[in-house]
């Protein structure tokens, strides 16, 4: 019989999984709009060419992807892989914090989990644009100097 910890373990991990994915979206939303100095709150998910919006049933990440065969449901026009990415990185490097973490939800992991989503925005937008965007820095900044006020949390 599994150990009521292996139960809770499970759970988080999936917990995690289908939250990481949903970050993963949006931290695709921040990839894309960010360079370019867009609003990533103000318009809804919506087309680059044929500026559609897209729809809640196929804005669901991961499975949109597939099922819509990584194109646009109204145009046709492929959608970048890297989305796909986004969606798929995300949540296996918040679970392998969640199990490196010894699998406690706790003050570190939740530290660890802040410093990889912009680590991942980062990264993508870098290598896209070649750039590091202050609006992702500078809090960046204040958020690590924050943490290292805080006592005995490594």
């Amino acid at each position: 019989m599994r150990s009521l910890f292996c139960i809770m373990t499970e759970i988080f991990i999936f917990f995690i999984l289908i939250l990481g994915a949903a970050f993963g979206s949006f931290f695709n939303v921040c990839i894309y709009r960010i360079p370019l100095k867009k609003n990533i709150v103000y318009r809804s998910s919506h087309c680059p060419v044929c500026n559609t919006e897209i729809r809640h049933i196929h804005n669901i990440p991961i499975f949109s992807y597939l099922v819509l065969k990584g194109k646009c449901n109204e145009c046709g026009t492929k959608i970048s892989i890297r989305y796909l990415l986004v969606e798929i990185i995300t949540p296996i490097i918040f679970i392998l914090i969640f199990l490196m973490n010894n699998r406690i939800p706790d003050f570190i992991f939740f530290k660890y989990i802040i410093f990889a989503s912009f680590s991942i925005i980062i990264f993508f937008i870098d290598l896209d644009h070649k750039l590091i965007p202050d609006v992702l820095s500078l809090p960046l900044i204040l958020i690590g100097l924050g943490f290292s006020l805080i006592p005995n949390v490594d």
